[in-house]
């Protein structure tokens, strides 16, 4: 115990006290911890199966501060250099991608996401940051990138379906049942689906061909559907036709609308208007030209 100095203050010969037995303490664990790992170390050894951990643990160690402070990166970076050299030296490089799933995203937009060449040693692949850029195209729904040792990359994706045509702006987009927009490129062999327009018309459209569904004589002649700014679709046929649904009960007036056509074969009938927002009666009317001088774009009420 440490001998204390009568001359100093009570509290002060306190704190040296407890100072000296903390020291004390700290010491005391630290050789009761270094006897403990050296016990443990020449009884693991003992055991054969725990040679080639032990032997394994400081090495590894070792890396893991290498590769964690940032004043060691550039040892970390040459250490990675090295080890991808090695490795492809011994047979672990590219020397094939495959590529399954892949029907409508171009070739090229997939190899430049790729940026991977033969040769190139696999274990120096980010896959991470490969699997971002291939995420990134413009037809990818999802995408999985593995390796495939001691030589293949290989790459799934699974891609979009075309629903329809969505006008959001000057130039129309592609998107999918659940409004997704895929992509505004290469839409001439896309001409067959429908041209939604109006604001929540994306989202909406899936809705409104589910219903079409049952009446198959309109869905097949739709080119077009505007949802208006009043939650109502306007339709527009092949031959010029349009027909004004109303915001609630569509079934109930588009049964109306099949019987009427039954009978008389209004459908039939080019550039005519169909009214079928009142609950009582169906209107029709031909539509007139616009005047050359009036906008060219489509406005529904």
């Amino acid at each position: 115990m440490p001998a204390l100095d009568n001359n100093l203050p009570l509290w002060k010969k306190t704190i040296g006290f407890l100072a000296s037995l903390v020291r004390g303490v700290v010491v005391g664990l630290a050789m009761g911890g270094a006897i403990a790992l050296v016990f443990v170390v020449r009884q693991g050894w003992r055991v054969r199966l725990l040679r080639p951990l032990m032997v394994a643990t400081p090495p590894a160690l070792i890396l893991a501060v290498i590769f964690t402070l940032p004043p060691l990166a550039p040892l970390a970076t040459t250490i990675k250099t090295s080890t991808a050299a090695y490795s492809a030296a011994a047979g672990f490089r590219i020397d094939t991608i495959t590529v399954e799933g892949r029907q409508r995203t171009q070739r090229s937009d997939l190899q430049r996401a790729v940026q991977l060449a033969r040769g190139q040693a696999i274990f120096a692949v980010d896959l991470a940051a490969t699997h971002k850029r291939i995420a990134a195209l413009a037809w990818v729904r999802e995408a999985v990138i593995m390796r495939r040792l001691p030589n293949q990359i290989h790459i799934i994706v699974r891609e979009y379906e075309p629903f329809a045509l969505y006008q959001d702006g000057k130039t129309p987009v592609l998107i999918n049942r659940a409004g997704v927009k895929i992509t505004r490129r290469h839409l001439q062999q896309f001409k067959y689906l429908p041209l939604f327009a109006g604001a929540e018309a994306d989202t909406r459209a899936a809705a409104l061909m589910d219903i079409l569904q049952d009446y198959p004589i309109i869905r097949n002649r739709l080119i077009g559907a505007r949802w208006t700014q009043k939650q109502r679709w306007t339709l527009t046929l092949d031959h010029g036709g349009k027909i004004k649904l109303p915001d609630s009960d569509i079934t109930i007036a588009l049964d109306r609308l099949m019987r009427v056509e039954n009978q008389r074969r209004v459908l039939a009938v080019e550039k005519q208007l169909i009214n079928l927002r009142y609950p009582d009666r169906i209107l029709l009317s031909p539509i007139k030209p616009r005047p050359k001088a009036a906008n060219s774009k489509e406005r529904a009420s």
